[in-house]
């Protein structure tokens, strides 16, 4: 690469609808150094309120414009796409964006650096993903984690290559998600009355998020006589089934769903406690955003969750799939605020210490262009820059 070329860059997704993955992307795109670097967007599927966001931010964004994940189609147009822009590293992002740039970004338009990622260790993949994973797992030239957890994942089941496998943690806006005084009147038009403490989640309603089990809990603080409120920010496939189980339980009066939301610092600064559910996870960027905001966190002990929560210090931890032990949790949260306060600002801290976007930004720059320079080894080093 000629010195001051900028790197041509496409960060390729699968959709660009709110959720972790897509605002990942939206916060590379937007923060890369366009001194160096000359981002793109492409996403399989169009629309989607993240694809919005970064038009209004001056961000070429592209769609191949499939009606769904697997048509003949995509490779097609893939293949038109990347012959007309020529990326010089393409970057994909969820399972299918990754399959197709290894198949028609690496072995057939054979560009120079192809990325795949992967932000959850997914426990319940499909056999028939893994073996795909497996086959194509010395494609790329790299592959993308955002936890050590998800890292090693990759190398023992997929098998990808050690050495080709780098680590770059969710990063989070400290600035955006800074410590704020709750708005007592957004409470109000939330139809959330004072006087009895507040549980937010943020995240896809999706069986693997485990909200069902947020819902149990409360059922029980119920029973106990130590109700709280619960409200559920986020959008997704499971959620007529959550709203059911809620009126099941005899609690839908306690429990508000807000949907997906792009301003979910208002309702992070309401509560007193951030849970997280999750029976899989890798680096959930819903939990950072908590932390950055000095909210006291409970989060369920899966995937890379334990390397940002030490339990008792910087969050809570609950056993996976047990309401019951997040209903003690819950309790031990409430009953000694003070003390809770004091480990939300220790989340913070570590948040600002290591897990900020700007890290997770000059980090993933820094792989792209070892990767332009040659084969790097990004295991047990730092990336250059």
């Amino acid at each position: 690469m000629a010195t001051g070329d900028k790197i041509r860059v496409t960060l390729f997704i699968t959709e660009l609808a709110l959720g972790g993955t897509p605002r990942r992307v939206q916060a590379l795109a937007e923060r890369l150094d366009r001194g160096r670097f000359e981002p793109h967007v492409l996403s399989l599927m169009p629309g989607g309120a993240v694809a919005a966001a970064l038009r209004a931010a001056d961000v070429p964004v592209d769609t191949l414009g499939v009606p769904r994940k697997l048509t003949p189609l995509a490779p097609l147009r893939l293949w038109a796409y990347l012959r007309r822009v020529r990326p010089q590293v393409f970057h994909a992002f969820n399972f299918h964006a990754n399959l197709l740039a290894k198949v028609v970004g690496k072995k057939l338009c054979r560009l120079p650096v192809v990325i795949v990622s992967e932000a959850s260790v997914e426990s319940a993949k499909p056999g028939l993903r893994v073996a795909l994973d497996r086959w194509t797992a010395g494609w790329p030239d790299a592959h993308y984690a955002n936890a050590e957890a998800v890292r090693k994942k990759l190398v023992e089941r997929e098998r990808a290559p050690g050495g080709r496998v780098w680590m770059v943690p969710t990063g989070v806006d400290t600035k955006a998600f800074a410590p704020q005084v709750p708005d007592e009147s957004f409470r109000a038009a939330l139809g959330i009355p004072g006087g009895e403490p507040l549980v937010v989640s943020v995240g896809r309603l999706d069986k693997y998020k485990g909200q069902e089990y947020l819902l149990e809990a409360l059922k029980l603080r119920m029973a106990q006589g130590r109700p709280h409120r619960l409200i559920l920010v986020g959008d997704g496939p499971f959620r007529s089934a959550l709203y059911a189980e809620a009126v099941r339980l005899g609690i839908a009066d306690r429990v508000v769903f807000a949907g997906a939301r792009d301003d979910v610092a208002p309702f992070l600064a309401l509560a007193d406690c951030f849970a997280l559910a999750s029976t899989e996870e890798g680096l959930p960027g819903s939990l950072l955003e908590a932390m950055s905001m000095t909210t006291p966190c409970l989060a369920t002990a899966s995937g890379g969750v334990t390397e940002v929560i030490l339990d008792g210090k910087t969050g809570f931890l609950a056993r996976s799939r047990d309401a019951g032990a997040l209903a003690q949790r819950f309790g031990e949260i409430f009953e000694d605020l003070e003390r809770s306060k004091a480990v939300g600002r220790a989340g913070r801290e570590l948040v600002e210490r290591d897990f900020t976007v700007e890290q997770m930004v000059r980090r993933t720059e820094a792989m792209y262009e070892e990767l332009m320079d040659g084969p790097g080894t990004p295991s047990g080093r730092e990336p250059r820059g």
